[in-house]
């Protein structure tokens, strides 16, 4: 609270966060364009604080966020269903070592924030990267640059390349051992 304070113009932040994460400061921050989040290892969540983000989830904010990371995201961690109805103006996306996009009804409200993106980087995410291919394919038409380094599956990229609705101009792929050449051609 006291750094949006003094920072008013503060357009890029990077922050470190442990568990359980606390995702409505963001709002105090109203010139912010890009942050990074990385959640740390921490205590997890409390299992006394079952309902911590419900008013947040019911209330409708928008950022001007243009580009975010996250990194280590928990299939428990909560908040981020607001984060992503939130975000209507990303342009670029980055998930990094996630093995979720926040707790269950996150999911859902995950499609919300994919209508702009234009970037998407997908770095470690093997649990989650081929359920966010499919929203992206289902949800997102302004996508040109896709990185995927170490996830996917043959039949999860099949499914993003048959149902895509964008225009990609650039492909980053660095997959694991499991995926060879045979599933790259019928990706093809």
């Amino acid at each position: 609270t006291s750094l949006s304070s003094s920072c008013t113009h503060l357009t890029s932040l990077c922050i470190n966060l442990s568990r359980p994460l606390f995702l409505m400061w963001v709002l105090k921050f109203r010139s912010l364009k890009e942050l990074s989040i990385r959640v740390c290892s921490g205590d997890g969540v409390d299992p006394n604080w079952e309902h911590g983000f419900s008013a947040e989830e019911d209330s409708a904010a928008e950022l001007g966020l243009e580009s975010l990371c996250l990194s280590g995201i928990g299939d428990d961690d909560r908040g981020f269903g607001w984060l992503w109805r939130s975000c209507r103006k990303l342009k670029k996306l980055q998930l990094k070592s996630c093995e979720g996009i926040g707790d269950g009804g996150s999911f859902s409200s995950f499609a919300m924030c994919l209508q702009g993106v234009q970037e998407l980087e997908l770095r470690t995410c093997r649990a989650i990267i081929d359920g966010v291919l499919l929203k992206v394919a289902e949800n997102c038409d302004s996508l040109t640059s896709l990185l995927v380094y170490d996830g996917g599956s043959r039949d999860g990229l099949l499914r993003f390349f048959s149902r895509r609705r964008c225009n990609l101009r650039k492909l980053d792929f660095r997959l694991p051992l499991d995926l060879n050449n045979d599933h790259l051609l019928a990706v093809a």
